[in-house]
């Protein structure tokens, strides 16, 4: 009788250890879906921020060349109107130089 319950303690033991390989099996399974998930999820954001930034850096130029198209055209009249207001100034002083040069 004492034998048989040894056995049958055995028997559970060696179940008992059956299902712990078992669950730390699938443990190590399981991290290494993770691992790899985590892995795949990683590099798409990492693609998705280079695409972000290079979107952004082109924006940011786009943006850039329209400002100094904008200033470049604001410069030229101002530069314009002052010529424009300048003329008669030079003008005159042009007629007093040779006034005084002759």
């Amino acid at each position: 009788m004492v034998e048989k319950t040894l056995q049958k303690i055995r028997a559970i033991e060696e179940k008992a250890e059956e299902i712990v390989k078992l669950a730390h099996e699938s443990s190590v399974v399981n991290l290494k879906k993770n691992r790899e998930r985590h892995t795949q999820e990683l590099e798409s954001l990492e693609k998705q921020s280079k695409k972000e930034e290079k979107d952004l850096l082109a924006s940011s130029q786009e943006e850039a060349q329209k400002e100094v198209k904008v200033i470049g055209a604001d410069s030229k009249k101002e530069i314009d109107e002052l010529k424009k207001k300048s003329l008669p100034k030079t003008a005159q002083a042009k007629k007093e130089v040779l006034r005084c040069l002759s």
